[in-house]
């Protein structure tokens, strides 16, 4: 029996398939592939073509999308509050988008996923599938299985640190079965019906008084709390509520491994600009916003050595 080393490709490597890729016609600028036995359709929309006409590193923005089932939608006057079918033109489908950019330099992928969308993890498929072809082995390439590992923040606190106004807490809090009833909201005749019953969970939330006021004075307060809640094994899911100004929403973040995620605001005109000037305004707002905080995602990725 023999056993198999998993290897990671170098950035180089990388790069090279997937000019592989494309030299070998087995990925084109836009097609379909298989992700959890359904169809996604993908499309290079900026930069692609540089990668691999001039062999520089692009940060490549695309699209990915799948189709919906028309009846999962319908027409609602916002007058009348009435409803009518939606009906899809002869030879046309509905379908979900999001959008993504590939910073080759690093293989770093950021996306602005729709509702009902494919996520990113498409690509993960889209390695596995595309480099299985035979036009992509015949050179000697190997087949790849793609691997995405999501961007989290370890310390919470680093996202709140600049924040101005903190706003409701929750966690929740695992007890033992033999909690008092006062604890659990359960009647001594509930509990006795429980079998085989291990831990239970109590959710937590902490509003602050006046929904105008901060919940912290100081900075130093909101470290120690948070301190104090993250060292107890027995709390878990930890979120606070926080934002930067009282012109802003509250936005919601987790003190345990925290995905990255940055917001990003663009104008559009729904009534004059098409599909294509959404996606170009989008694709401008994304890359700028990825290029902002390239030297805080290099620091979280360990790249700054």
């Amino acid at each position: 029996m023999q056993s198999s080393t998993q290897y990671f490709l170098t950035d180089r490597e990388k790069q090279s398939m997937l000019h592989q890729l494309f030299d070998s016609g087995v990925l084109e600028y836009s097609g379909l592939i298989s992700s959890k036995n359904r169809n996604v359709a993908f499309e290079f929309l900026r930069n692609a073509n540089e990668f691999v006409q001039e062999g520089t590193n692009q940060i490549i923005f695309g699209k990915l999308s799948q189709k919906r089932d028309v009846n999962d939608f319908q027409w609602d006057d916002i007058n009348t509050g009435l409803s009518e079918e939606v009906s899809s033109p002869e030879g046309k489908e509905f379908a979900s988008k999001s959008y993504f950019l590939l910073d080759t330099s690093d293989f770093t992928l950021s996306y602005c996923r729709g509702a009902m969308a494919p996520t990113v993890l498409a690509f993960r498929d889209m390695i596995s599938n595309l480099t299985n072809i035979n036009e992509y082995q015949q050179n000697g390439f190997r087949r790849e299985f793609g691997e995405i590992d999501l961007l989290s923040i370890p310390d919470g606190f680093e996202l709140l640190k600049h924040k101005k106004d903190f706003g409701l807490i929750t966690y929740s809090i695992e007890v033992p079965a033999k909690t008092p009833r006062n604890l659990t909201g359960l009647g001594l005749s509930q509990q006795r019906k429980l079998k085989n019953q291990g831990r239970t969970t109590i959710d937590v939330k902490v509003r602050m008084e006046k929904r105008k006021k901060s919940m912290f004075s100081s900075i130093d307060d909101l470290k120690e709390y948070i301190d104090d809640l993250t060292t107890d094994d027995h709390m878990k899911d930890i979120r606070i509520n926080a934002r930067d100004s009282e012109a802003e929403k509250f936005e919601t973040i987790s003190l345990q491994n925290n995905p990255y995620i940055q917001h990003v605001e663009f104008d559009f005109d729904e009534d004059h600009d098409t599909v294509r000037d959404y996606e170009n305004r989008l694709a401008d707002a994304m890359i700028q916003n990825y290029l902002t905080h390239k030297d805080e995602i290099n620091r979280y990725l360990g790249n700054n050595d």
